[in-house]
């Protein structure tokens, strides 16, 4: 079984709505930075609180809906993430890590269709993103198709080399087309990628 076989993203790029008063606009967008810095730094529940009370300001803010609802996936909370979801994409229909989110929601309530639908939304709109490619991956393995899965996964191997995640499904799915040293290359390679990682400094 994968560890982390999903990734939704977090933004930081800061939305409003001219109807906001400008107060109350500035306090949403702060709040909605420190929800990101309590996010990075792994405090979920200082993160939610500080998305509510963005929210309670600004109501408007696709960005702070979405990272609400990244917060909420990491808690399993997946009812409230697909609402949250869906607000953010009413609000700004065509961002693809929003799509993508939505989809990682879905395919961790076991809704492998529809999440399969909101990655090839996700990709249509930004087919750059590794990991758009990687979920998407993943969702056709868990449904069997482990070919589709392995060009998906190839893709994001194309577009990031050094994809940990990718070559942890990849090295998943050889072994079950009976690509045994394929597999043990792509597992072999993710281990030699975790040992070289370097710590990230996180500053408050």
């Amino acid at each position: 079984m994968l560890r982390y076989p999903l990734l939704a993203t977090c933004v930081l790029v800061l939305a409003g709505c001219a109807s906001i008063p400008p107060e109350d606009e500035a306090a949403a967008r702060a709040l909605t930075r420190e929800g990101y810095a309590h996010h990075q730094a792994g405090d979920l529940d200082a993160a939610l609180a500080a998305y509510d009370a963005a929210l309670a300001r600004n109501p408007y803010s696709a960005v702070t809906w979405n990272n609400r609802a990244c917060v909420r996936i990491r808690q399993r909370h997946l009812d409230y993430a697909l609402k949250d979801s869906a607000r953010a994409l009413d609000l700004r229909p065509d961002d693809p890590h929003f799509h993508n989110n939505r989809g990682v929601a879905l395919q961790l309530d076991h809704r492998l269709s529809a999440a399969l639908l909101a990655y090839d939304r996700a990709i249509a709109l930004d087919g750059a993103q590794a990991n758009f490619w990687s979920n998407r991956g993943y969702a056709r393995f868990l449904q069997g198709d482990h070919r589709a899965a392995l060009l998906d996964l190839d893709t994001a191997l194309t577009l990031d080399p050094g994809y940990i995640r990718a070559l942890e499904q990849r090295a998943h799915v050889r072994l079950k087309l009976g690509d045994v040293d394929g597999a043990a290359s792509d597992q072999s390679r993710a281990e030699r990628l975790l040992i070289s990682s370097e710590p990230v400094e996180i500053t408050r």
